[in-house]
């Protein structure tokens, strides 16, 4: 799979342009050769390449919980609707509540075995680059023999004419993090607090 990371030429050799570039750059094995294309930048695309990888991609990489995108929403929905069902018979769900969570983390821990090296970090942040993207409405919708598929577009900081064109797409990816995961975040965190 390629990737990309900015660099800058100090001297003879070439350093990586920001943190999310040194991150990207250490995935790669010592001494194994790679192909590198080169294009020019723009001071304006550096920033906006540190904003988005550097900020936004590794931050929503840090607060994403995996664990729980393992396990599908039906799963949630019918253990969420048997704690409700056996609640309003007024029965105590506290002992259920926990016995369900333990189950879903080892079914989640048996998922995850299966899946190789999905959480390298440059892996895992491609990953979350294409999903920001798809889900905030960045992609082509192609027909093919199997169905209707989205196809992502590709993000060029550098091409984009203007900084209110980055913006925009700025925000949309932020609201996708903040619905997603940032917002998923903070009640999780006021819930442990509430028990």
């Amino acid at each position: 799979m390629p990737i990309s990371i900015m660099a800058k030429r100090i001297g003879d050799v070439f350093v990586p342009a920001t943190a999310a570039d040194l991150e990207a750059m250490e995935n790669i094995k010592q001494g194994k050769a790679i192909r590198i294309e080169l294009t020019r930048v723009s001071g304006r695309a550096i920033n906006n390449h540190n904003l988005y990888f550097g900020g936004l991609v590794r931050l929503v990489s840090d607060y994403w919980d995996s664990e729980a995108g393992l396990i599908s929403k039906y799963d949630r929905k019918v253990f969420g609707s048997l704690i409700e069902w056996v609640a309003a018979r007024g029965k105590n769900t506290l002992a259920l509540s926990e016995l369900i969570n333990l189950y879903l983390q080892g079914r989640a821990q048996v998922i995850k075995s299966h899946l190789p090296e999905h959480e390298k970090a440059g892996a895992r942040a491609n990953a979350i680059h294409q999903w920001l993207k798809e889900e905030a409405g960045y992609y082509d919708v192609v027909l093919t023999p199997t169905g209707v598929r989205k196809e992502v577009k590709s993000i060029n900081f550098n091409a984009m004419p203007s900084e209110a064109e980055f913006k925009e797409f700025y925000r949309r990816v932020f609201a996708v993090a903040w619905k997603y995961v940032f917002s998923k975040t903070t009640s999780a965190a006021r819930q442990r607090r509430s028990l």
